[in-house]
């Protein structure tokens, strides 16, 4: 495996992820659209992907180092 290879699709994960928790934070303070607010109930899952996606990253990223 390349040492600088990135995979896209795990960034995309990961930034939906941001997305979706940036959603749940912003309604707390702002009325959002209603596919937004509808989007905003599945928050919790957005950490948990984030958390989830990121840790594989970075084992990814030690195997490469060879630590």
């Amino acid at each position: 495996m390349q040492k600088n290879c990135r995979v896209k699709g795990l960034d995309i994960i990961k930034g939906i992820a941001i997305i979706i928790v940036v959603c749940i934070h912003s309604t707390q303070r702002l009325h959002l659209a209603n596919w937004l607010e509808v989007l905003t109930q599945y928050g919790r899952f957005g950490c948990q992907a984030f958390l989830l996606v990121s840790g594989f990253s970075l084992t990814l990223s030690s195997e490469r180092k060879g630590k």
